[in-house]
């Protein structure tokens, strides 16, 4: 019964996507947004979590600014089906019609430091065009850390999608050791990692975001420092015409040979990247994410880091502009 369930929602899938498929890109997003609102109003799944997530970061916000917020939300969600459902018809030869990029200087210099690379992006915006990033690396081989689909034939599809500029998606499970192999054999080879999602229960690493401790995904730190890569921030941001990629400057970090520390160190400066895009374009985040959930067994360590902020915040350095 599990192979016709999720055969049935796939094909459901597929049918919904065809009026976006067919439609510009300017009348599917507005076929997008409204069925967000749609959502907001009839489903608001999570949307308890939305308010919570968006009162953390914006606490001095009034409530109806807030709420406006919870409602953009959803019509991000919606917007985001839209994309994806045009991005089906990127092709190398016409991708630039859809996407513009910026801060190709910044690749090109971190490139030339010894030819890989380790970029990061958060869930903002349409992260599934981020499957084109590898038209813009000169042709270097791309590998992108990605969680497995449940729905077996949704996830083929997905990743039939995601590989079509030739990135190689490698299950999140025994990521690193996937990516150091694929390195060793491809001196070119980046790699490209989105950050905002939760550490696995006791693998993460603690970090502070918007005020309150976080576990993050150690993986881009671990491979910056093992290998001496340049960390590269890229930022997708919705414009009218489609999206713009946004290179940043690659960050800049000396390692003071304590691995935990550097660790920390380097992942805190990883996600203050994050935390700034969400702050400049929070109409573009998907605040479904429940980063602030903390498991039972790490209550203890989530309490300790939660103090430690509370004694440092005076202090505490000002995210990336």
């Amino acid at each position: 019964m599990s192979i016709v369930t999720d055969w049935l929602a796939y094909a459901g899938l597929r049918v919904a996507l065809l009026p976006f498929q067919l439609s510009s890109i300017r009348v599917a997003r507005k076929l997008g947004a409204a069925l967000g609102l749609v959502a907001y109003w009839v489903a608001p799944v999570r949307k308890k979590l939305v308010a919570r997530n968006i009162g953390y970061f914006f606490p001095d916000w009034d409530p109806a600014r807030r709420e406006r917020l919870v409602r953009e939300a959803y019509r991000n969600l919606g917007l985001a089906l839209a994309d994806f459902a045009v991005g089906s018809r990127f092709r190398p030869e016409n991708v630039d019609q859809f996407i513009k990029l910026e801060g190709a200087e910044h690749y090109a210099a971190a490139h030339a430091h010894g030819g890989q690379v380790i970029l990061f992006g958060a869930h903002q915006a349409m992260w599934e065009w981020a499957q084109c990033v590898r038209h813009w690396c000169h042709g270097d081989a791309v590998y992108c850390i990605g969680k497995r689909i449940h729905n077996r034939f949704v996830d083929d599809y997905v990743k039939r999608k995601r590989s079509v500029f030739g990135v190689e998606m490698i299950s999140s499970r025994g990521a690193i050791a996937s990516l150091e192999a694929r390195g060793e054999t491809d001196p070119t080879a980046n790699f490209a990692f989105f950050v905002d999602q939760r550490g696995s229960k006791g693998k993460g690493v603690w970090i502070e975001v918007a005020g309150r401790p976080v576990a993050a995904m150690p993986g881009p730190a671990i491979m910056a420092l093992r290998g001496k890569l340049p960390l590269i921030p890229s930022q997708f941001i919705r414009t009218d015409f489609g999206m713009i990629l946004r290179f940043h400057a690659p960050i800049v970090y000396e390692p003071t040979g304590d691995d935990a520390v550097d660790i920390q160190r380097l992942m805190q400066l990883v996600n203050d990247h994050v935390t700034s895009w969400i702050r400049e374009h929070p109409e573009s985040y998907f605040w479904m994410h429940n980063r602030f959930n903390v498991h039972a067994a790490e209550q203890e360590a989530n309490d300790a880091f939660a103090r430690s902020i509370a004694r440092t915040a005076p202090e505490a350095a000002s995210p990336p502009g």
